[in-house]
């Protein structure tokens, strides 16, 4: 092929070039507001946006390519390329060719990593490695507190029954969650026992009547080991997701920071943390009665401040949930309500140097460990992080 007509990029082509050039911008400190938010978009598609992303940008691998660079001539890297990538066209090596002497070394080097993500599409997912202080994610971590006051550590034994309580069976089954099953008649005195998650814990339950609760960081839940009476109840400290079993005689009610939600069978979220501005209640399926007064439906959310006045409006019940399927999705979300749920899930304290006042859009893996979503939010350019230990620092 004459290089000196070459064939115009593809779709492909051109994606993977614009996302070189933003790195580049992003990297020399050159980008505009809003090539930020189009380049945090494209980071937080997916986790090999991420990876990508991670790589191209850590100073370490930045150091490294530079000395490969001062010993190879860009000739030579280009058949270093061209040899990586499966059944390139011609045409796409000559538009390399065309660009290097327009652009600089971080583009460069932007552009030829780049390139081979996105030509080869390797989508098998690598293994994330926590780097020296940085902070781990929490895991499925829980303490149950028996009537007796036992306290059994739930992440620490093995599979299959735990212990009886009244006439209902404790199992822990392979996938961690406990369940409480009956058999016998009710029992005469009721027990209570206390599922309790710590900061950087969560951990899922199903209920004597069959309900199924997931329980965030930081949360607890005391329920009876088996229910009788006209009402099932429970009470909520942190924050719960609850699946409730159909039960028209006996209606589920939740007591949570001085709010009660009553259901018969649906599925909705509460949010009941110390350290919110209000007890939040969010509902996916069903209805629910707050406070013996407000009805809500299905992509509502009830908000009851600490005056007791209740609020209602729309919410995106999918984005309330996110934790419980493993997301942290921030919607126009504050700083300080992001490190909230940060703090949580990760153990940490959060300390502001700078008064921030940067909201995002964004969505990230629960999975990941603290380093890699602040550095995720750090793409803004509006916002950084230290972390020394426990403690994160917010600076501008």
């Amino acid at each position: 092929m004459n290089e000196e007509h070459p064939i115009s990029p593809d779709d492909s082509n051109e994606e993977a070039f614009r996302i070189s050039r933003l790195i580049s911008g992003y990297l020399n400190d050159e980008l505009s507001e809003t090539e930020h938010d189009e380049l945090d978009n494209w980071v937080n598609a997916n986790m090999a946006n991420q990876r990508l992303f991670e790589e191209l940008t850590d100073k370490n691998n930045i150091d490294k390519w530079l000395h490969w660079k001062k010993k190879l001539r860009v000739e030579e890297a280009l058949e270093r390329v061209r040899s990586k990538i499966d059944k390139t066209p011609a045409k796409r090596i000559s538009y390399i060719k065309l660009l290097l002497p327009y652009i600089s070394v971080a583009a460069m080097l932007a552009l030829i990593i780049s390139t081979i993500i996105f030509l080869r599409i390797d989508h098998q997912e690598k293994n994330i490695s926590v780097v020296a202080h940085d902070i781990a994610p929490g895991k499925d971590k829980a303490t149950l507190t028996l009537a007796n006051g036992k306290k059994i550590k739930l992440d620490s034994i093995k599979s299959g029954d735990i212990t009886k309580e009244g006439i209902s069976t404790i199992t822990k089954d392979d996938s961690g969650k406990i369940t409480y099953r009956v058999s016998g008649n009710a029992a005469q005195e009721i027990s209570y026992n206390v599922l309790s998650t710590p900061n950087g814990g969560q951990f899922q339950l199903t209920l004597a009547d069959g309900s199924k609760v997931w329980l965030n960081a930081a949360s607890s839940l005391r329920y009876p080991s088996s229910f009788s009476g006209d009402k099932r109840k429970v009470e909520l400290t942190g924050e719960g997701y609850f699946e409730i079993a159909k039960d028209a005689s006996h209606p589920f009610v939740i007591t949570a920071a001085g709010t009660t939600t009553e259901v018969l069978g649906t599925h909705f979220n509460i949010n009941a943390y110390s350290d919110e501005s209000s007890v939040s209640i969010t509902l996916l399926e069903g209805s629910v009665r707050v406070n013996n007064n407000l009805v809500i439906k299905p992509g509502e959310q009830a908000q009851v401040d600490g005056r007791g006045d209740i609020l209602k409006m729309a919410a995106d019940g999918k984005t309330v949930t996110a934790w419980k399927d493993g997301e942290f999705v921030f919607k126009n979300t504050p700083l300080k309500e992001v490190m909230l749920q940060v703090a949580r899930w990760y153990d940490a304290t959060i300390s502001y140097q700078d008064n921030v006042s940067q909201h995002f859009n964004t969505t990230i893996p629960r999975e990941v460990p603290v380093s890699k979503l602040l550095h995720l939010l750090e793409a803004t350019g509006s916002v950084h992080f230290s972390v020394d230990n426990k403690k994160i620092t917010v600076l501008k």
